[in-house]
C-alpha cells in the first residue's frame, strides 16, 4: 500500500507540473493576449504570396527576396506546392512579386525554404543567397548565386552538418560562411517537446566555415531570427520564448561575449518603451514572422499565409 501511494504521489506531481509549464507556455506565447488593431493607412497584400512568406531580406538597391512555402517541421502543411523564392522591387509602385528561376543541379520538388541572408562579395559584387531549407523535414542550408539580370539563382552547395540541426535561421558573413540560430535542442521531436516542457534553454547559435563548425552562443530557449548589425560588430539574436533580442559582440568570428538584453515592454501603454508600428488581430494577416524596411515602406512576412506591404509616410 506504502508503494502505491508512493506513485500516485509521483504522478500527481508529475501532473501538476506539466500542467504548470503548460500554462508558463501559454504565457509565453501570448496566446491569451487580446491585441487591439493599429493599422498603417496605406497598406495592400502582395499578390500571389498566398502560403507564408516567412523571412525577407533586403539588397542595398532594394530589391526585397522572400521566401514562401514555409512547411514547418512537425507542424501542418498548408500548401502541397514547393517552396519558392521571389523578389520584389520595393521602389516599383506596382510592387509585384516575381518567383525566382533556380538553375543548377538542386531537387527543386522538396523545395521547403525557411530563413535567407544574402552576401555581397565586395570584390566582385557577386550576391550569393543563403537559405535554411527543410526537405523531408531535414534541416540543411543552400548557397545560391544571385543572377539580377536573369532573375534567377544558380546553387552552388548543399551544407549538412550535426550541429545544424533544426535550423530556423541565418545571416551570412561571408560567400560560404554564417551564424545559424536552432529553434529546437533536437532534431527528434520527442525530445525537442520534452526540453521545451521543463523549459530548459538548451537552444544554441551555429558558427558556420569550411574550415570549422561549432556552437558560439548558448542558453536560448528558442533561437529564432538572427541579424548582425552593418559594421559586423553585434548579432542578434531573438529568443521567442523569453520576448526578447541578445545582443553579442563580435569579438572573434567564433567568440561571441554577451552585452545586454532588449526587451520590448509597455508596448500597449501610453507610453511605450518601443513605438508598435503595426498591429492587426488576424483580420489582415496571421502569424507574423518578420518585417523589414526600405525607402519608406514596411513589408511584413507571415509563416502560412499573405505578405503586406505599408508605407510608413
Amino acid at each position: 500500500m506504502g508503494w502505491l501511494m508512493v506513485v500516485s504521489t509521483i504522478v500527481l506531481a508529475f501532473a501538476v507540473f506539466v500542467g504548470q509549464r503548460f500554462y508558463a507556455l501559454n504565457h509565453l506565447t501570448l496566446a491569451n493576449r487580446e491585441l487591439t488593431r493599429n493599422h498603417l493607412p496605406r497598406c495592400r497584400l502582395l499578390q500571389d504570396i498566398e502560403f507564408g512568406a516567412e523571412d525577407i531580406t533586403i539588397l542595398r538597391d532594394g530589391l526585397a527576396i522572400l521566401s514562401t512555402g514555409l512547411k514547418y517541421p512537425g507542424l501542418p502543411s498548408y500548401s502541397d506546392d514547393p517552396g519558392k523564392i521571389y523578389t520584389l522591387d520595393m521602389l516599383d509602385p506596382s510592387l509585384t512579386p516575381v518567383p525566382l528561376h533556380i538553375e543548377g543541379d538542386f531537387d527543386q520538388k522538396s523545395f521547403n525554404p525557411h530563413g535567407i541572408s544574402a552576401f555581397t562579395d565586395e570584390n566582385d559584387r557577386s550576391i550569393y543567397l543563403f537559405v535554411v531549407n527543410h526537405p523531408y523535414h531535414e534541416s540543411q542550408v543552400e548557397i545560391f548565386q544571385f543572377l539580377e539580370e536573369k532573375n534567377s539563382i544558380v546553387h552552388l552547395k548543399t551544407i549538412k552538418h550535426d550541429l545544424l540541426h533544426h535550423v530556423n535561421d541565418i545571416v551570412a558573413v561571408g560567400t560560404d560562411s554564417f551564424y545559424a540560430t536552432n529553434d529546437r535542442y533536437s532534431s527528434h521531436d520527442a525530445v525537442g517537446f520534452l526540453v521545451t516542457i521543463f523549459g530548459l534553454a538548451w537552444c544554441d547559435v551555429v558558427y558556420y566555415s569550411p574550415a570549422k563548425v561549432e556552437v558560439v552562443a548558448k542558453g536560448f530557449y528558442s533561437a529564432n531570427g538572427i541579424n548582425i548589425s552593418p559594421d559586423h560588430r553585434y548579432l542578434y539574436v531573438s529568443d521567442i520564448f523569453k520576448h526578447a533580442i541578445e545582443v553579442l559582440e563580435i569579438q572573434k568570428r567564433d567568440l561571441l561575449v554577451p552585452v545586454k538584453v532588449i526587451k520590448i515592454k509597455n508596448i500597449h501603454s501610453d507610453q511605450p518603451i518601443v513605438r508598435q508600428v503595426y498591429a492587426d488581430d488576424g483580420s489582415v494577416i496571421i502569424g507574423s514572422s518578420v518585417a523589414a524596411r526600405y525607402g519608406g515602406k514596411l513589408l511584413i512576412g507571415t509563416v502560412y499565409q499573405r505578405a503586406l506591404c505599408c508605407d510608413l509616410r
